[in-house]
C-alpha cells in the first residue's frame, strides 16, 4: 500500500472523538456537585440527552459554562437560579463586547 492510501486508511479507521460526555465525566470535569447538576438539567439550563440505559450525556461545549456556574455557586453562595441568571447575563455581555469590537474595526 502506498503512503497516500495508507494515510487515507489511517484517517478512516481513526476513532472519532465524541462531542458528548457522560454524567460522571461532567461532574468530574466541572467540579460541580451532582445535586446541582441535576438542578441545572431539571431547569433545562443544561441540555442533557438521555440514553436507552437512562444515563445522561452532556455536550462538551457546555463544560465551560457549567464550570463558571460552579465557581459562582461555590464562591458567592448563590442560589442555583441566581447562578444561571448571572452566567447567562455574562454571556450576553461577552457577546455584546465582541459586537462592539467588530463594529469599531469596521469603521
Amino acid at each position: 500500500m502506498d503512503s497516500t492510501k495508507l494515510a487515507k486508511h489511517e484517517q478512516a479507521s481513526a476513532p472519532v472523538q465524541s462531542s458528548k460526555i457522560c454524567w460522571d465525566q461532567c461532574v468530574e470535569s466541572t467540579h460541580i456537585g451532582p445535586e446541582i447538576l441535576r438542578e441545572f438539567v431539571d431547569m433545562d439550563w443544561v441540555c442533557a440527552e438521555k440514553t436507552a440505559q437512562d444515563e445522561y450525556l452532556f455536550e462538551v461545549r457546555d463544560i465551560p459554562r457549567i464550570r463558571k456556574a460552579a465557581r459562582l455557586y461555590r464562591d458567592f453562595d448563590l442560589t442555583v437560579v441566581g447562578v444561571t441568571i448571572i452566567v447567562d447575563l455574562l454571556s450576553r455581555v461577552e457577546f455584546l463586547q465582541h459586537e462592539v469590537r467588530d463594529l469599531r474595526l469596521r469603521s
